[in-house]
């Protein structure tokens, strides 16, 4: 499962192209049998079925984000990331899910949510 912490408040934006691509490697294929998928304007949090088989394998995600806050006059954001994962699978593992979180909040947004907390606190 993929989440993506977009900001308080914010949405991704139907109307721009949020992409998030992932390749596995090693140990980990797509249930299909496949390495390789790109899903745009995901439904977050992101779910991919993943098969392993014991073994060292990787996990390798890209992303281009667009969010925006809510209203008509909610600013837009854009976030790309890349995040590569190592994956041990072990024989004895439990868990039957992996977890990623990444951040798509921007300094700029950082930046533009204190000003609001300011503007709202006079």
């Amino acid at each position: 499962m993929l989440r993506i912490d977009l900001g308080e408040g914010r949405k991704l934006n139907p109307e721009a192209p949020t992409e998030v691509a992932v390749t596995l490697g090693g140990a980990l294929a797509f249930a299909d049998g496949s390495r390789e998928a790109t899903v745009r304007n995901p439904d977050l949090p992101m779910r991919l079925p993943l098969t392993a088989s014991t073994g060292e394998g990787t996990i390798r995600i890209t992303m281009n984000v667009y969010s925006c806050a809510g209203g008509p006059m909610g600013a837009c954001y854009f976030a790309e990331g890349a995040l590569n994962i190592p994956v041990t699978v072990s024989p004895e593992a439990t868990g039957r899910a992996i977890e990623i979180e990444w951040s798509a909040v921007t300094k700029q947004q950082q930046r533009s949510d204190a000003a609001d907390r300011r503007l709202q606190a006079t």
